[in-house]
């Protein structure tokens, strides 16, 4: 696993170079606000099942997608209300996850805008959304760590690139909410607490 120490502002070789093993099927570390995600193209089925494979989880299992610009919801979402949709442009790019009904009509989808400027730039090369996962093997806390990155997936060749900056602004996993058409829930706190949450869509929208 390659690392690349990641520059301020975002240089376009190290982007160039993370979204070409992207779309030759590898597998890529993150930098997020919340964790480092470890990543794969969402449109390559053997990078989503590498993905699957590394994180422990069995073929039915679904990733979020994270997408460079809140407008890029449309493209896997069904339109939300008006006040939900003000509400997620809001707090995105940020720290909360959501899932919403789907752009076909079945099922749902989560989605996620990550505030960090060089992933964010990644995404937006790519041209599509790309499923992170946090780096961590199944049931243990997630690696933040560099080091204990390497030390853990180091040697797996499905990972090409640690895409180092730096330690997360708040290292703790991105909070879920789930708004089913009618009702928003709270499904993970996270680095937001559900009062938060609550408060702060109680401030922003009236659902």
């Amino acid at each position: 696993m390659q690392r690349l120490e990641i520059l301020d502002p975002p240089n376009a070789a190290q982007i160039a170079e993370v979204v070409a093993a992207l779309r030759a099927g590898q597998l890529a570390v993150l930098p997020t606000e919340t964790v480092y995600g470890l990543a794969a193209d969402s449109a390559n089925p053997d990078a989503v099942a590498a993905l699957a494979a590394v994180k422990g989880h069995g073929p039915d299992h679904y990733f979020t997608h994270h997408l460079a610009t809140p407008e890029h919801t449309s493209r896997l979402a069904a339109p939300p209300p008006p006040r939900l949709e003000s509400f997620l442009h809001r707090v995105w790019p940020g720290p909360i996850t959501a899932v919403l009904p789907a752009a076909t009509g079945v099922g749902e989808v989560g989605v996620r805008v990550p505030a960090h400027p060089f992933t964010q730039a990644v995404i937006a090369e790519l041209g599509h959304s790309l499923y992170m996962s946090s780096v961590n093997p199944k049931g243990k806390d997630p690696l933040n760590d560099p080091k204990s990155i390497e030390a853990t997936f180091g040697q797996d060749k499905r990972l090409a690139i640690l895409a180092h900056a730096g330690a997360p602004r708040l290292g703790e996993a991105s909070a879920v909410i789930r708004f089913d058409g009618r009702r928003l829930h709270i499904l993970r706190e996270g680095i937001l607490d559900g009062p938060q949450i609550l408060h702060g869509a109680a401030a922003m929208v009236t659902f």
